[in-house]
Formats: structure tokens, sequence, C-alpha cells
């Protein structure tokens, strides 16, 4: 499959009845802009709408096609190798045939990249607060979940439909997504309250050498740390949280290495001058709030 296919297929779904952002990927799953230039998932305006993508001259260079899930308003669900045979429906594994039940009527459902997965697209409210409740990525049963305020994600897309339903919001997405996450994506009573063991006498150096390490590890977090903040009206202030319970959970407790370490990233030094006194204002009580939360979501698991 070329992404001359895949926009072949795509002119068959519901998808191009709605303003998604797109970009194309190669055999490695690199995402490049239509000009060939790299793209970066955290910057929208890299994506390009439908009509641009069919405008690029070089469609055969590339292996498929992506969306971004911030772009777009949209959330995804990816269920790895649950197909024995690629692009065979009959060979669904009990897992991807849960999940498929559960959406058939509500979400746009395709084979993956790779034939062997699913993936589910539909849009619902945001979640606040999710990571402190669900898994992104669940390794136990190889299932992702995105949400467009809570990672600059991208998705590979076939148009290989399984079924192809209106991108809707409503009350019947909002209960299959419930079912859905209680019963895939929530974290046990244990895992809520797993923190990476970190020593808190650590000194300040060796910390930023583990934030460092974890950014080139953990994509969800080095997404976060690149990030650009995206000023008033957005949602800067779930990722103001979401950065930071990453560095709570997996880099220290220390309630003070922790600023320090959330003000060296890209994603604080780009904020605009508006956010930056919010942040420093009332001897930072805009951050002991986020902190007390952070710390409260843990210690009520455990």
């Amino acid at each position: 499959m070329t992404a001359i296919d895949v926009i072949y297929n795509l002119l068959n779904t519901k998808l191009i009845n709605y303003n998604l952002k797109y970009c194309l990927v190669t055999e490695n799953k690199i995402p490049k802009k239509i000009n060939g230039d790299l793209l970066k998932p955290n910057r929208i305006s890299d994506f390009s709408d439908f009509n641009e993508l069919c405008q690029c001259d070089s469609l055969e260079k590339y292996a498929g096609v992506g969306i971004s899930i911030q772009g777009s308003d949209i959330c995804a669900i990816d269920v790895d190798h649950c197909f024995d045979i690629p692009n065979d429906i009959d060979s669904i594994d009990e897992r991807g045939k849960d999940i498929l039940n559960l959406f058939k009527e509500v979400g746009y459902s395709e084979f993956s990249f790779s034939g062997t997965g699913l993936r589910v697209l539909f849009k619902a409210p945001l979640i606040e607060n999710y990571s402190s409740m669900y898994y992104i990525k669940n390794k136990n049963n190889n299932i992702e979940f995105y949400q467009p305020s809570k990672s600059f994600r991208y998705v590979t897309i076939t148009g290989n439909t399984i079924n192809n339903n209106d991108l809707l919001n409503s009350n019947l997405v909002n209960e299959s997504l419930n079912v859905f996450l209680n019963k895939y994506m929530r974290r046990t009573q244990k895992e809520k309250n797993k923190i990476d063991v970190v020593s808190n006498t650590d000194s300040l150096e060796s910390l930023m050498k583990k934030t460092k390490i974890l950014y080139f590890k953990n994509s969800h977090f080095q997404d976060l740390w690149f990030s650009k903040a995206p000023g008033s009206g957005k949602n800067e202030s779930e990722l103001d949280y979401e950065l930071i319970a990453n560095i709570y959970e997996h880099i220290t407790q220390n309630k003070e290495y922790i600023k320090e370490i959330f003000e060296s990233s890209p994603y604080f030094k780009s904020k605009d001058f508006k956010h930056k006194k919010k942040w420093e204002n009332q001897e930072n009580r805009y951050y002991n709030y986020v902190f007390d939360q952070i710390e409260r979501s843990h210690t009520l698991w455990m």
C-alpha cells in the first residue's frame, strides 16, 4: 500500500466529510509534511487538509498517510495484533472483537497500517486528568487511547474500513468509551499509585540527567517536554498538569526540584508573558495548587 492507495480508499469513507489534518508517512512510520520536510507532531501547522494532501506531487514516495489527533480534534483507539491474518475480519481475536462491537454503531474503524491491528476513530468530550486514572498505552493488553488535548500525536490510517461511521460526539459514544476505558485502560489501585523508585536526595544535576534519559526513552514525555505552550483559550493548564505529573511520577517527588525541572523545559520557556506571570504570582500559588492535586491523586490510591 502507498499513500496514493490510502487517498483512494479515503475518498470512499466518511472521514473526508470532516476537517481532519493529514501528513505523509514513510515505510518506517516517520511523519513528513507534504513538501517532504520532517514533521513535528506538536506543530499542528505542519499538517495539511485533505485537498492539500491530494495535490502533493510525490505521493508515490510514501507508504501511507497519518492524521493529527490534536489538529483533527478526534480520539483514537489503537489495538495491536488483533488479526491473525492481515486484513481478514474473521481472524480477529476476542479483545479486538469486543472493542469493535463496542464502537460498531458510533465509531469509524479500519485495519491498521500492518493489517493486523485495529484503529477506531471518533469524537468525544475530553477527560480531565486522564492519566491519573487510565493508561495512555496499556502494555498489558497492547492497546492505546489518545484524546486531543493530552498529547500531540498522529496515527496512521489506511481507509481500509471495517465500519464506515460518522465521527459523532453523542451519548452513545460516551457510553461506549466509558465501558472501553474501564475495561481495558483503567489503572489498578496499585498501578495508580505506582511511582518510579527515586531518591529525593539526588542533586538537581543528576535529576536533569534522568529527565534527559526519560525524554529519549518515553515518546509521550518527549512530546510534552518539547511542546509549545498554546496560550489563552486553549489547553495550557491541562498540559502544565500533565508534564508536572510525569516529572512527579518518573523523576522526583521533591516539590522544589520539580518546579526547577519544569521551568527548564522548552514547553515552559515557550509560555507567553501572561502565563509566566500567572506561574510566578502570589508566591507560586498556581504551582502549589497543581502540585497538591497531583500529590493527592497518588495518595488517594495508596
